[in-house]
């Protein structure tokens, strides 16, 4: 089957926010263009001004708990960044390389509308390390454009079952660095599935790098366990409630301070959970055929 990456379904969340907050939301957005041009010497483009939005913004202010200086460096170091790192941008034969690995791609919508972000690391991908970084980033600006309206978080799948190769830790780190800098209040959902003892290591020695808020947004899953659980998913439906915990799963021993362990198909329709995950969407990755649906959705969006 192709993989889905459009969904109609639109969830607009409305702004409700305080008279302090909306004050300092209005404040940012107005002294925003003169700052960066004082310190960068150029303003701000038209990309720049489409990606500087309200919504944007707000989440810059809710990430430093509504402190505008703090809101205001961090914004424009993460402006000065994407001028230099271009994380909307790959030349084509680095992106093929990357994308017909099938190590990491986009394919379906969780219950909530997200989209998803699978990495599935029993599959080996390039040993660029850093290319892969940027594939990684570039992928999740992609799937930020693929969202419903008014959708701008994405759900992560990582699968570690059978993981060939461990990926650096200098790169881990900076992976996480990335995201936890420059893409504030962007995860709804980060799924650990089939996680390794060795996981649990890696989360001790990176966990200082995870802000409490996102840690608990970062769950556990076991295929083996869901698969004798008997789960019944009759309601295809999207939620609008999150279902924090399944009991019908093991507690099991996780990270201080992260998610808890759950069945997957209470976060993401059957239909949408790839059978290698327990669900009922039947798809394999044939590089081929994903690399032309995945150009064609992406340049349906770009003209």
């Amino acid at each position: 089957m192709h993989p889905v990456l459009s969904l109609d379904y639109i969830h607009e969340e409305p702004f409700q926010l305080t008279t302090g907050q909306q004050s300092l939301l209005t404040q940012l957005r107005n002294t925003l263009p003169s700052l960066i041009l004082s310190e960068t010497g150029v303003a701000l483009d038209a990309d720049e001004l489409q990606f500087c939005n309200d919504r944007c913004l707000t989440r810059y202010l809710t990430a430093t708990h509504w402190d505008i200086h703090s809101a205001t460096t961090r914004l424009l170091d993460t402006l000065k960044w994407r001028r230099e790192f271009r994380p909307d941008q790959m030349d084509d034969l680095n992106l093929k390389e990357q994308l017909q690995s099938g190590k990491v791609y986009l394919n379906g919508f969780d219950k909530f509308g997200h989209p998803i972000v699978h990495m599935v690391l029993s599959r080996k991908g390039n040993s660029n390390h850093e290319q892969g970084l940027r594939y990684s980033i570039y992928l999740i600006e992609q799937a930020f454009k693929i969202a419903p309206k008014g959708i701008d978080k994405v759900c992560l799948i990582i699968d570690f079952r059978d993981m060939v190769s461990q990926v650096p830790m200098h790169i881990t780190k900076k992976w996480i660095s990335i995201l936890s800098t420059h893409y504030p209040e962007r995860l709804a959902h980060a799924f650990m599935v089939n996680p390794a003892w060795y996981v649990w290591m890696c989360f001790k020695i990176v966990g200082y790098l995870i802000d409490p808020a996102t840690k608990t947004k970062i769950h556990f899953a076991d295929t083996n366990k869901m698969r004798q659980s008997g789960f019944s998913n009759s309601d295809e439906t999207l939620s609008t409630e999150l279902i924090p915990n399944d009991p019908s799963m093991e507690k099991g021993n996780r990270p201080e301070g992260f998610g808890s362990w759950i069945d997957l198909r209470h976060y993401i329709p059957s239909h949408m959970l790839e059978s290698r995950l327990e669900g009922s969407f039947q798809f394999d990755f044939d590089k081929d055929v994903y690399w032309s649906v995945f150009k064609e959705r992406i340049a349906s969006l770009e003209s």
